[in-house]
């Protein structure tokens, strides 16, 4: 998922590298967003590469998450290929509708994310994948570090993730904290290292990601979600706070700034019709993240092997 990188400024871009093509460009480039994690990177370069193909100039520009949707609606960027349908919604839709922001619509990847812990974790806290299994103080006592102590350790995302996971543990009465990774890359080496020893962990998991698609274990089980627990501290099992409740699985969404799409229109159509298989980018999450390829020669790699794929995009 999302990571932390430097945040877009209004009066200048971070422009990481700009597209050459054999064929003739458009004056004008395209400004998709970069914002360093593998599996959404890999679907900007991807696109990129894809416009690049069809003449369009191209700039990849480096964004925090968080900075999407207002570096959309200044205009400092075009395009954002990857957007959590779990993390900044409200935010995009708010936008959308006031018509700053254009979706266009999902990527064709599926995702899942929350709490997770290898499957020698039922062993430690009886009752997983069930939330209240956490509740259970040798649960905690065997999570706990020099670092939380009494509290068990969850291992958190990237700040800028924004997952909530503190604020989910207090409105649960979870005796846990939450303690940000400094990256997605340091986050699943935290979480590996423990699994490598069988040692008790529990902290941030999503999928497509070539680690937790291929380590043996499960997601904490929160009940039924619903975006009511968000807002109404009735909703879930604590009457006085907001936030019990767990994730909501969803998509990888592509959106863009009004202005771009009516810019171009031609660059607009190929966003829209843009799409990706959930393996696809597993397999590029492996490749980047463990056998250290460029994310860029992965990208590039998928478009010679699906070009038949994204050629009739351009009819």
């Amino acid at each position: 998922m999302k990571t932390t990188a430097t945040v877009l400024g209004i009066a200048a871009a971070s422009i990481l590298s700009t597209a050459s093509s054999a064929v003739a460009q458009s004056a004008e480039p395209v400004r998709i967003a970069v914002i360093d994690s593998t599996d959404g990177d890999f679907l900007t370069y991807t696109l990129g590469g894809v416009l690049k193909e069809a003449g369009i100039n191209v700039e990849y520009v480096r964004v925090d998450y968080t900075a999407l949707v207002p570096a959309l609606e200044t205009g400092d960027i075009d395009v954002v290929a990857a957007f959590w349908d779990t993390a900044g919604w409200h935010t995009l839709m708010d936008s959308v509708e006031a018509g700053a922001v254009v979706n266009f619509g999902t990527s064709g990847v599926r995702i899942k994310e929350g709490w997770w812990y290898p499957d020698y974790m039922t062993e430690v806290c009886p009752g997983l994948p069930d939330w209240t299994a956490l509740q259970n103080e040798a649960c905690v006592k065997a999570l706990s570090t020099v670092e939380t102590e009494p509290r068990g350790r969850y291992v958190d995302a990237p700040a800028d993730w924004e997952t909530d996971g503190q604020r989910r543990m207090d409105a649960l009465q979870l005796n846990f904290e939450a303690i940000s990774s400094g990256s997605p890359v340091t986050m699943v080496a935290t979480v590996k290292g423990a699994v490598d020893n069988e040692e008790p962990i529990l902290g941030w998991g999503f999928v497509p990601h070539w680690y937790f698609e291929q380590v043996p274990g499960g997601f904490v089980e929160f009940g039924e979600h619903d975006d009511a627990c968000y807002e109404d501290a009735a909703w879930g099992p604590n009457p006085d706070a907001t936030y019990d409740c767990g994730y909501s699985a969803g998509w990888l969404w592509k959106i863009g700034s009004k202005s771009f799409s009516d810019r171009d229109p031609k660059a607009a159509r190929l966003v829209h019709l843009f799409q990706m298989q959930t393996a696809a980018v597993s397999n590029a999450t492996g490749e980047v993240d463990v056998e250290g390829r460029d994310i860029e020669a992965v990208a590039q790699e998928w478009i010679e092997t699906n070009r038949s794929m994204w050629s009739a995009w351009m009819n």
